[in-house]
Order: structure tokens, then C-alpha cells, then sequence
């Protein structure tokens, strides 16, 4: 509480407590596009496999003056034939800037402001302009969000003494409020090898490496968040046999995250974000090419946030002098739900509609999702996902020649969201296809994954409190003239507090008098309201009657 100084005399003000609310929700996309030249040491490019592309963002400056800045890179990855007829990648790794306004009035309404960017890269494409030049494009999906803590203790003006603070009386608003933490970690670094089977051919060159990431268990402590995930490395070779081979290995991970306030009770939605990777063929103790290391770089993000219980300040008045109320309308904003669940998608893809027709072995695949939609259900807590997987299936003809398949799936599934249909909402939605396995049908090709799901509810409701009381010292309020004792008819659904103020005495002196225990009474009962006792300088020549009236029901 805010407590002004109007004369010498000094009063320490207690802590401005806050409330954190949702400054800015939105999302925006652009494209990105940028022209490839194939190294000098790469032979010429017959055909276009498979193309991927993901996103490495950049640390999220605060909002300034209105507008938040943010960017990153995307790192594409292209597959193709080479004019000898074998497979070879390529990656390249551009830049993006992007910026959004928000606004500033709620952004200086607003303290500590947080800013959190999700950003994904959706719909790659590579076309191939001529036998040494590529032209990558995607476009990217970023979803905004902007927290702050809000102050919502009213500032009092006009006390003095300690008399003039014990003559304020408050309503308090009893709700749930939410507290949001935000952590991120960058550069981990992780590293790991594949042994290629001891009946294997030797590798002789790495043709494709691609991580995925999954978070498999959050441990919220005191002040920081072990996090735990594993790390599933698809790695493509060329054996000395000629021979296109996969590797597949699952890698543990963990690493832990500083979150200043975060506590066991909190929930936890997290993501782990692949870095750079490097893939070399290191020699066995045979000094055959049959170890792949691997060394990559990821990085962590966390969400935390819990309800905890508070009192917010809707009314005040004061019992010794007029005052005036300045009031605000407030968002309060509250954890719905927080939780995870996986469902496999089979995807497929006609082989008649495919362009590989012949394919007869599958030899990699890939897998990328289109911005979502999430569409709750109407009347009910749930609420349907849905998005465009984009897939790659690229394998071998019975001629040995290099074919793919690439083609559009939709994927759905409705989870619970914990959506209150009365209030508004936001959805805090994070996605990620793992486990992405290719294989043929007679008369299909098809892909085989899963789609891990993590979301937060997150709730909203406007509420009008308190913002400023003024003590207008001017306006004493006289009890000297009122009857020690008035019967009082109350209205219907009428709260002790709406009677004590407008007659400036307390909700105690009225409930004390009257037996009362709860804030409502009902309008059939005649309530006593006594005359709120205030110190007197000098005994007046004579006291009032002891009833002077009886106020009726209107």
C-alpha cells in the first residue's frame, strides 16, 4: 500500500504486491527464403529428395517502447541425387529478424515484463534452379506472448496518524491469482557415439544426421527445475558396399534450469530445441569406420506457473472522513490446465498419387507440422488440435535408383484443455513429431509417427478494484449527531459492507450488535446499527435520544 506524505509526519508504506497478467497475446508470420551455391568439392545436383528446415531463436529482449524485437535462425537441410546418382545434403543456415508492436499503454501499466517467442518453421521447400544452385523457402509461425506483474494495492492519500490508518476500512476481493515463471538455457551441450554392427560394412561417408528432442520428466525444486529428455539420433550413411544405411540410437539427457520463486507445487511445461550438430566417423579399435560420434548443441525452455490464493483490494472507505475512489479494471489471469499426452499418427500417401511408385525400399524420412488450430468444443472443457504434417519418405527402385515420396497429411486429436467456457482463454500449445519411421504397402507409402503434445490453459477474467483512495481531510465525517442506536430494514441481497459504508461505521460494530456471521442478510430481518464511538474534547450539552428514527424499506 501506497501511503502518501502530506505533512512531516512520515509513515513507512508496507510492499507493492502485483499480480501477473497477460500483457500481449498474438502471432505473426513472414517467409524466408535465401539462394545456395553447392560447394566447389560436391558434384553436380540431379534431383531434390527431401528438404527440412527448424528454427534456433535468438534470446528475447523486453519490450521497448511498444515493440518487441526478436529473430533467430533457420537452418534448412536439403537431400538429393547428385548426377553420379548418389545421395548427398546439403544444410544452410539463415538469418531472420522479426518485430511486433504491442501496446505501450499496457506495457507501462505493467512491470517486469517477460517476453516469450515460440517460433517454428512450417511448409519447407527447396526448388532447384540450375545443377549447382538452390533456393530454400519456408515460412515461419510465431506465436507472442508478454507478461507482466501489474500493481493492484491502491495508493491512500491523505492519513497522517495511526488514527487516521485505523479509520480505513477495506473490501477485499478473495481469488486466485497466477504466477508465471519463464526460464531459458542455452549452448548444452551433448554429445554421443553410434557403433555401426560388427557384420556391417564400414561407413565411408555421412550423408544426412538429424536429432529430435524430447522432454521426458520435470522435477520442480526450490528455485531451479531438473529437466529430463532423451535425444533420438536418425543417422544416414553410404557404406563401402554402396549400400544406403540408417542408424537410430535414443541418448539420455538432463540438465538443470535456474528459476528464482519456483517451488514443488508449481506445473511444468517445457521444450528442448536442437542446436547445431556434427556427425564424424571415428575408427574402432579394428581401425574400421564404424563409429559415428555425434556432437550437438540444444537448448532448454520452461514454463511454470501455480494459482495461489490472494486478496485484492475492491473498496475502501474511511470512517472519519470523506473520501475519494479511483477504481480500475483489472485482468486476472489463472492456470486452467497444464499437461502432456503423445498420439501416433499413420500417415500415407497413395502410390499412385506419390510420384515414387516404384519405390521398393524406404531408406529416410522426415516429418514437419504446420502452424495448429486449436478449436475448443462448445459448452465443454475440450478442445481439438489439429495441423498439416508435411512429409518426406525417400528410399531406393528395384533398380537401385533414388526415388521419394513428399505429400500433406492432416493429424487431429482432442485432448481435455480445461477450458471454463465462461471466461476467455489462451492456449499455450507445443508440438513436436518423434519417432518418425518410414515403410511401404502394396498399394501405399507410408509414415509412421508419433506427436508429442504439452499444453497450458491459461484463463482470464476482468474484475474492477481499487486503484487510488483519497482522505479529504476537509470533509470530517460528524458522529456526534447520530443516534447511539437505528433499526435498519435491508434491502434484498444488501451486504454489511454496502450498509457500514454508506453509514461510516464498521462491518464489526453491525455484525457484533446483531449476532451476525456472514456478509449477507436477508431483507426480512430488522438489523441494529449503532453509532460508531469516537473520541469527544468536550462532553455535549446533551446526548440525542436513544432512537431518533426508523428507516423504512423503500
Amino acid at each position: 500500500m501506497n501511503v502518501s506524505e502530506l505533512t512531516g509526519v512520515k509513515i513507512t508504506p508496507p510492499a507493492v504486491h502485483g499480480i501477473h497478467t497477460a500483457v500481449y497475446n498474438g502471432r505473426s508470420e513472414n517467409e524466408v527464403s535465401t539462394d545456395t551455391i553447392l560447394p566447389d568439392h560436391m558434384p553436380d545436383l540431379k534431383k531434390m529428395l527431401m528438404v527440412t528446415a527448424r528454427t534456433i531463436p535468438d534470446p528475447v529482449p523486453l519490450p521497448v517502447s511498444g515493440r518487441a524485437d526478436y529473430g533467430g535462425n533457420v537452418v534448412f537441410t536439403a537431400v538429393f541425387e547428385t548426377e553420379e546418382g548418389k545421395m548427398a545434403s546439403l544444410s544452410s543456415q539463415v538469418p531472420y529478424s522479426c518485430s511486433c508492436d504491442i501496446p505501450e499503454s499496457k506495457c507501462a501499466a505493467a512491470e517486469n515484463l517477460t517476453c516469450e517467442i515460440l517460433s517454428d518453421a512450417c511448409e519447407p521447400a527447396c526448388r532447384v534452379i540450375n545443377s549447382r544452385k538452390l533456393n530454400f523457402k519456408c515460412r515461419l509461425r510465431h506465436d507472442i506472448s508478454v507478461y507482466g506483474r501489474t500493481a493492484v494495492t491502491p495508493t491512500i492519500v491523505g492519513t497522517v496518524t495511526a488514527d487516521d490508518e485505523m479509520s480505513l476500512e477495506t473490501d477485499f476481493l478473495s481469488c486466485e491469482t497466477l504466477n508465471l515463471l519463464h526460464a531459458v538455457k542455452n549452448d548444452i551441450a551433448a554429445s554421443c557415439d553410434m557403433e555401426i554392427e560388427a557384420a556391417a560394412s564400414p561407413a565411408v561417408t555421412i550423408i544426412w544426421c538429424r536429432p529430435s528432442y524430447t522432454v521426458t520428466a520435470c522435477h520442480p525444486q526450490n528455485g531451479y527445475v531438473e529437466l529430463e529428455g532423451e535425444a533420438t539420433i536418425n543417422c544416414l550413411y553410404l557404406d563401402e558396399a554402396g549400400q544406403y544405411v540408417t542408424l537410430h540410437q535414443t541418448s539420455p539427457l538432463s540438465c538443470d534450469l535456474d528459476m528464482p520463486g519456483l517451488h514443488d507445487g508449481c506445473k511444468l511445461m517445457a521444450r528442448l530445441i536442437p542446436g547445431s550438430v556434427r556427425a564424424s566417423l571415428q575408427n574402432n579399435s579394428f581401425g574400421e569406420n564404424k563409429i559415428v560420434e555425434i556432437d550437438s548443441v540444444y537448448s532448454a525452455e520452461v514454463w511454470a506457473a501455480e494459482n495461489t490464493d490472494g486478496q485484492l483490494t475492491r473498496d475502501m472507505y474511511s470512517t472519519a472522513y470523506e473520501c475519494e475512489n479511483k477504481y480500475a479494471d483489472t485482468e486476472l489471469s489463472s492456470l486452467l490446465r497444464c499437461s502432456s499426452f503423445n498420439f501416433t499418427v499413420n500417415a500415407s500417401v497413395p502410390r499412385s498419387e506419390s510420384g515414387a511408385s516404384e519405390m521398393r525400399e524406404v531408406i529416410a524420412a522426415a516429418v514437419s507440422l504446420s502452424a495448429p488450430m486449436i478449436t475448443p468444443h462448445e459448452g465443454t472443457n475440450r478442445a481439438l488440435y489439429e495441423a498439416e504434417a508435411s512429409v518426406a519418405v525417400t528410399g531406393l527402385t528395384a533398380e537401385v535408383e533414388l526415388t521419394s515420396a513428399n505429400f500433406n497429411f492432416p493429424v487431429k486429436s482432442e485432448f481435455d484443455a480445461g477450458i471454463d467456457p465462461s471466461f476467455p482463454y489462451t492456449i499455450k500449445c507445443l508440438a513436436s513429431p518423434v519417432n518418425v519411421r518410414g515403410r511401404l504397402e502394396p498399394g501405399a507409402i507410408c509414415a509412421d509417427f508419433e506427436i508429442m503434445l504439452d499444453h497450458m490453459t491459461l484463463g482470464s477474467r476482468r474484475v474492477q478494484l481499487l486503484s487510488s483512495c483519497t482522505l479529504t481531510r476537509d470533509k470530517p465525517v460528524d458522529h456526534s449527531g447520530t443516534a447511539p442506536v437505528m433499526l435498519y430494514y435491508p434491502q434484498p441481497e444488501e451486504s454489511l459492507w454496502e450498509i457500514a459504508r454508506h453509514y461510516k461505521t464498521t462491518r464489526h460494530a453491525i455484525a457484533e450488535a446483531n449476532g451476525l456471521q456472514e456478509d449477507r442478510i436477508g431483507s426480512e430481518h430488522v438489523i441494529l446499527i449503532p453509532r460508531l464511538t469516537v473520541k469527544k474534547t468536550e462532553k455535549p450539552a446533551s446526548d440525542p435520544p436513544l432512537f431518533t428514527g426508523i428507516i423504512e424499506p423503500e
